[in-house]
């Protein structure tokens, strides 16, 4: 309805219309994933629930500096990762920087020829974070895997993450 009327005020171009229809579908429509409709949020709470070894995903916007999915096994994820504004939370202030690190080490491989970056993994004292970067059209985004710093943990985060990986990226919206 709103769109008719930039129309008949002839304020917004063609391009801008279906830019604004298409942030709006994919707010509204949520994907499908089987035969039921699922958000990215219940998608990787899914993931979350069903392998023992993440405590969460979250999927990063590094150039909007902003998170924009998650699913947790701890209830006050959310909270950290998102304040009351739904802006950026406390817990991930600074991963944009994540952009440069990417950046970095895709140009070192172009370079060397060892290729470009497929994840890293940062040991923190409590936990382990494994990162993949995926370039979507109008951005690219950090894919964020939480788990325990437990013996065999690391291992068993690598594995599970590769396994989710692609069915993650294949399920993300805009692509």
């Amino acid at each position: 309805m709103c769109l008719n009327i930039f129309q008949e005020k002839g304020r917004i171009s063609e391009i801008t219309q279906e830019i604004i229809q298409d942030f709006f579908k994919n707010i509204f429509l949520p994907k499908k994933k089987g035969d039921h409709n699922m958000n990215m949020n219940e998608f990787l709470q899914t993931i979350v629930d069903n392998v023992n070894e993440f405590d969460s995903i979250i999927i990063f916007d590094l150039k909007l500096a902003l998170p924009l999915y998650d699913g947790s096994k701890d209830p006050n994820m959310h909270d950290l990762l998102f304040d009351k504004n739904n802006d950026i939370g406390r817990a991930v202030a600074g991963f944009e920087n994540l952009m440069t690190l990417s950046d970095a080490l895709d140009s070192f491989g172009r370079v060397t020829n060892y290729g470009s970056l497929d994840y890293s993994i940062f040991k923190l004292e409590q936990g382990n974070l494994m990162v993949y970067f995926h370039d979507l059209p109008d951005t690219k985004v950090a894919i964020i895997f939480f788990g325990r710093k437990d013996k065999g943990a690391l291992g068993a985060l690598i594995h599970n993450a590769k396994q989710h990986i692609q069915e993650i990226r294949r399920n993300f919206p805009n692509q």
